[in-house]
This record gives structure tokens, sequence and C-alpha cells, in this order.
């Protein structure tokens, strides 16, 4: 199944709704990220709840969308990764960089006080 993302606006964030595969060849989370900072929003959040697969590529799309909002004083955010995609994030300590959140709640706390580290408990 192709990568399919959904959008939605809540507290003055852009959530995206990932599903599907993120793998080789695959270029619509960097560009609909690319889009969004275009459009001036600097804070997204990447549900990737619904990621069925996802290889090294789609670990670099993350890292890219990470960094590429980070050049552009935005600000991206976690939320429920799979059992796969954490233990691929854990592994290469990703996990230690990125903000990654169980639920949209902390996901959305930490957004708006950015001092304060999500709570890491998933909750799917």
């Amino acid at each position: 199944m192709p990568l399919t993302i959904v959008s939605r606006t809540m507290f003055n964030s852009v959530i995206l709704d990932l599903s599907g595969r993120l793998c080789n060849g695959e270029n619509a989370l960097s560009e609909k990220v690319a889009a969004l900072l275009k459009e001036g929003h600097r804070r997204i959040v990447i549900n990737l709840r619904g990621i069925t697969q996802m290889d090294s590529f789609g670990l670099g799309q993350l890292f890219n969308v990470w960094s590429m909002a980070g050049k552009q004083d935005g600000k991206i955010s976690f939320m429920r990764p799979p059992n796969q995609v954490t233990q691929h994030l854990n592994l290469l300590k990703l996990n230690e960089i990125f903000q990654i959140s169980g639920d949209e709640i902390n996901t959305m706390e930490h957004l708006s006080n950015p001092s304060q580290p999500p709570k890491s408990g998933k909750k799917n």
C-alpha cells in the first residue's frame, strides 16, 4: 500500500496522519512538509501509527523533514510509532533527538511548551 497522508489542524499545529509504506521512492512526506513550511506552518506533528512498513529510506525521510523544519524555525514531533518503527528509531538513536510521544495530548502540550519533554507512554 503506497503512503497516504491525511492532514488536519489542532491547536495551531498541523497533524499529518500517515498510513501505508514509507519506503524507497516514496517522497510524499518530504513534499508535504516542504509545502506546509512554505505556507508558514511551523508546528507539525507526524502520526506514524498507520505505517505498515519502513526501510532506511523512510528513516532518512523522517530525519530530512525534522531537519528541514528546524532550519526554518519549525518544530516536528512524532507520535504513535508502531513497534517496528520504534525499534528502528532506537537502533539508530533517533529517539534521542526526535520528540516522540504516545498520544496527541502530550504531543500538543510539548509543542505549546517545548521546554517540557513529551511523555513517552505509548497509547495506541
